[in-house]
């Protein structure tokens, strides 16, 4: 009886594990210009869309093609792409968006600092001190753009989370005035 052949699947996660930071990379650069705001109104042929926002028309279309082998964007005929749900997620304005975020783990400082990561575990020293010389927090009080993102980012994660956090858990022991008073919780 013939061996069973052994399945590559196991390989094939690891590599698209290891190819996440290309991903990353075009998610950051899909947000910082812009395209999914470009696509709100509809579907655009990617000439306009360059035109629209200052690109290369050759090298935004090759991002946009591996934008749609993502499923962030679809393809459509004559060069034309349009916003999918997941791409949607990228819009300035979009209730669930996640584009102040792509545009912060995309960023030159972040990425530096997980550059320093292998350093980092072997020295316990954070990866933003050995990147840049500074704890994450001093470095965005210096630097109010990436600063800004962040920060955007942190209260829209919060105020997402939170409905979650009061749905899932039983608040009914902490009735206004017991929370504060500590004779009432005797």
């Amino acid at each position: 009886m013939p061996a069973k052949a052994q399945t590559s699947e196991p390989a094939s996660q690891m590599l698209s594990l290891l190819n996440a930071c290309l991903t990353t990379q075009a998610l950051h650069v899909a947000a910082r210009l812009g395209i999914a705001d470009e696509l709100k109104a509809g579907p655009g042929r990617v000439g306009d869309v360059a035109a629209a926002l200052g690109t290369q028309p050759d090298a935004l279309d090759r991002l946009m093609r591996m934008l749609a082998s993502i499923g962030v964007l679809s393809a459509g005929e004559g060069g034309t792409y349009q916003l999918t749900p997941l791409g949607e997620t990228l819009r300035t304005d979009g209730p669930n968006s996640v584009r102040d975020w792509a545009l912060y783990i995309g960023a030159l400082a972040p990425w530096n600092a997980w550059g320093h990561l292998y350093e980092s575990v072997k020295t316990g020293t954070p990866g933003f001190v050995l990147a840049h010389g500074m704890p994450t927090y001093d470095f965005l009080e210096s630097h109010p753009e990436l600063a800004a993102c962040f920060n955007r980012w942190m209260s829209k994660q919060s105020a997402q989370q939170n409905a979650a956090i009061v749905d899932a858990y039983d608040f009914s022991k902490c009735q206004s005035g017991n929370i504060l008073n500590p004779v009432n919780r005797l």
